[in-house]
């Protein structure tokens, strides 16, 4: 899994239904959870058909982090020890020590390689922070591409573009007219009215 960079029109409609005006999508990370689309104003992430936004001047922090499975190394020992110590006396217990080293020793491997990592953004007024896993080259441009952003947009770059609630509104819209309820032009006369007042 990495990141890509794709043109607007290639975009699912849920994504590009939700889009203002002067808003482009500049780069795409396909991770393991989740598919996150990155604009010039906030990150987009969809899950199946669930769209969800946040503007990068609401996130407060964003950090790599990793995790090593410890059970997974103790169980690991206690197998190499217990098969050490059916192989030392004789009897019907000594063929259980080298499968019991051989189960430890591959335990001990699989801690050592494997060890997920994920990048954790936390966004003003959301409760629980954002867990995006994946592999280490996508989380590593993820995070390069939100702290840039960060770093480059003013305090009110935010409202350039449109409210989170105007946002809301135009996904709720996106979403009728997938199910039929508004069609094409109903729903682009509506997401111009209410772009138009917050001035986008």
């Amino acid at each position: 899994m990495g990141w890509c960079t794709m043109v607007t029109e290639k975009l699912p409609k849920q994504v590009s239904g939700i889009l203002a005006q002067d808003e482009k999508v500049e780069s795409i990370f396909d991770l393991d959870t989740c598919i996150v689309y990155s604009t010039n104003t906030r990150l987009i992430t969809q899950v199946g058909r669930r769209i969800q936004d946040y503007h990068y001047n609401h996130i407060s922090s964003v950090a790599h982090e990793s995790k090593r499975h410890w059970m997974v190394f103790a169980f690991g020992i206690v197998f190499i020890l217990l098969g050490t110590v059916f192989l030392v006396p004789a009897g019907t217990f000594r063929s259980l020590g080298g499968p019991s080293i051989g189960l430890g020793l591959i335990l001990f491997v699989v801690f050592m390689l494997h060890r997920p990592e994920w990048v954790e953004v936390h966004v003003v007024g959301v409760h629980n922070p954002l867990k995006l896993t994946g592999s280490r080259k996508g989380l590593d441009s993820l995070l390069r591409t939100i702290r840039e952003k960060r770093a480059t947009l003013s305090p009110s770059a935010s409202t350039s573009t449109q409210s989170p609630d105007v946002s809301e509104q135009i996904r709720r819209l996106a979403q009728l007219k997938e199910e039929g309820i508004l069609t094409e032009q109903e729903f682009e006369q509506k997401k111009a009215e209410l772009l138009k007042k917050i001035g986008a």
